[in-house]
């Protein structure tokens, strides 16, 4: 999975409403709040699942990926 975002704060994923198995966050927060990072997470899952982002924080999101 692959996100990127811009400003500081975190980036909750889960499945199904489930409890969040991946927290994504800048190193840094960026000095233009246009200034968008690309951050990437190991997400594993069989099948058809619902999916939840939930933004934490002064965070803005332009864009999520998924490959496999």
């Amino acid at each position: 999975m692959t996100a990127q975002v811009a400003g500081e704060g975190v980036l909750e994923v889960s499945l199904d409403g489930g409890l969040v198995p991946t927290a994504l966050a800048p190193d840094a927060p960026a000095a233009d709040v246009y200034a968008y990072t690309t951050l990437a997470a190991g997400l594993v899952a069989d099948g058809v699942h619902d999916v939840r982002l939930g933004l934490r924080g002064p965070l803005r999101l332009a864009h999520v990926g998924f490959c496999g």
